[in-house]
């Protein structure tokens, strides 16, 4: 079998170098007290606007760009703190601002007829979003007592 390297002394079933083994592995940066509030403020500011949703349709014209600007912040913020969850969920509350928004403006609904789809839609990114915000608060909180970010060693 020809040597792919031009090396023949090179042994492809060697173990690997010291140096490779002891490599560092990368780590999760310590948890934010800024993230767990943006969490929290998202959490509250879509509970908020489910409710207000719920009571007059019109409202969303407020709480969709405090649910935007909610969204933006933790996305931001949890890019910068490499905390994978906290950005998915701040994404997704920026794409359900824009999709309501467009499906209003491509349809050319008034508050009459966006009120049924649109809810369903909200209640229904709710459904995701609620466990997930929770568990984020939960991880954001613990890290941020116990100042600890969690090594996966494969020991359970």
């Amino acid at each position: 079998m020809p040597m792919l390297s031009g090396d023949p002394g090179l042994n492809p079933y060697a173990p690997p170098s010291l140096a490779v083994v002891n490599r560092p592995l990368p780590q999760l940066q310590r948890r934010s007290p800024w993230l767990f509030g943006l969490c929290c403020l998202q959490l509250s500011v879509l509970a908020g606007g489910i409710a207000l949703e719920a009571y007059k349709h019109e409202t969303v014209l407020a709480s969709g760009p405090a649910y935007l600007l909610a969204g933006l912040g933790t996305a931001i913020l949890a890019r910068h703190k490499r905390q994978p969850l906290e950005i998915l969920l701040g994404v997704s509350a920026i794409l359900l601002v824009a999709g309501v928004f467009l499906r209003i403006v491509l349809n050319e609904w008034g508050p009459e007829e966006s009120n049924a789809p649109n809810t369903l839609v909200i209640l229904a990114y709710a459904a995701f979003a609620v466990p997930a915000l929770l568990a984020a608060m939960v991880r954001q909180w613990q890290r941020m007592v116990t100042g600890e970010v969690p090594i996966a060693d494969g020991e359970g």
